[in-house]
């Protein structure tokens, strides 16, 4: 059984490292390394954080393997670990989250009253940026969000994470979850997130 003594520095330790830990990967975070560059270094620092507070060998090396395949990519290695169970022809999970909040930014729109040519006109106007989420050069931003937003909503997105996400957030906004003054505000909170995965 510790004693109070050694349960304090027990404590002590734990919390130097969980310090150590969002330090650095805070540090990672706003680097200017290539995406996949900090997604490598971030898994390396968990799997050193894990190491050092005794989770075990097992435990800290699943995030050390998924560093490593990620890092074989760049010799045009793929790893089992991130090979496809089955090839489909669909656009990446980054830019379906995109598109989730895009979606729900519509119905923010569409919410406090204004007419689906309305929405999609000021949501093209307000953040074109969006068009980075779109399939190909084909395609068009207010047609394609007024489609993402349909889609959601019927559960035709075929996308898993997506459509949870969907899900979840529309729990917040939802028919009786958001007022109508509250809809600006959140229009802009959702297409400003979509953003950031069309930047990123």
């Amino acid at each position: 059984m510790p004693t109070n003594d050694q349960a304090r520095k027990a404590a002590d330790y734990l919390l130097g490292l969980t310090h150590d830990l969002v330090h650095t990967l805070q540090t990672v975070l706003h680097s200017d390394a290539p995406q996949r560059s900090k997604w490598i270094d971030e898994l390396w620092v968990w799997g050193q954080y894990l190491e050092k507070i005794g989770a075990g060998y097992d435990v800290a090396n699943q995030p050390l393997q998924l560093a490593i395949a990620l890092d074989e990519l760049s010799d045009g290695i793929v790893d089992s670990l991130l090979s496809p169970s089955k090839k489909v022809k669909d656009d990446p999970a980054r830019i379906w989250r995109g598109r989730t909040w895009a979606a729900l930014g519509m119905e923010c729109l569409l919410k406090k009253g204004l007419t689906r040519k309305a929405a999609s006109d000021e949501a093209v106007t307000k953040w074109p940026g969006l068009k980075r989420l779109l399939h190909g050069p084909r395609s068009e931003l207010r047609s394609s969000l007024l489609s993402w937003h349909d889609r959601f909503m019927n559960a035709e997105i075929k996308n898993s994470g997506a459509k949870v996400a969907f899900k979840v957030l529309y729990a917040r906004i939802g028919p009786n979850a958001l007022s109508i003054g509250d809809c600006d505000q959140w229009a802009r909170r959702c297409f400003s997130r979509a953003m950031e995965f069309a930047d990123s």
